[in-house]
């Protein structure tokens, strides 16, 4: 897995933001959508998705440290990065599942 420390511009939903990425060595991919692994968050046009949408904000806004591990660099069909998204070493989608705005999601496979 390869480690990157994001700097979050906006939330688009409860599992997709876009950032900047810092890659190393003053090399920066700017503007990317990336999707939160392991979870699936409600549309955002629901009130369950608005409420997704305004933890995720709060989660990555409180955060001192936001890391993104990537398995591969390869987008997903939207062009999104796909990470684990660690927040203060807490990882996003577990938080997102515990309290109730996601469930789990592994490719095309939706777990209650």
């Amino acid at each position: 897995m390869y480690t990157y420390k994001p700097f979050v511009k906006r939330v688009i939903d409860g599992d997709t933001f876009v950032c900047d990425i810092d890659l190393g060595f003053g090399i920066w991919l700017n503007n990317k959508s990336v999707r939160v692994a392991h979870v699936n968050c409600p549309e955002r046009e629901t009130p369950e998705g608005a409420a997704a949408k305004n933890y995720t904000t709060n989660m990555l806004a409180q955060a001192n440290e936001i890391t993104l591990c990537v398995k591969e660099h390869k987008g997903d069909k939207f062009g999104r990065i796909l990470a684990e998204v660690s927040l203060d070493g807490r990882r996003l989608d577990k938080c997102l599942i515990e309290d109730g705005h996601a469930v789990r999601y592994e490719g095309g496979r939706k777990d209650p």
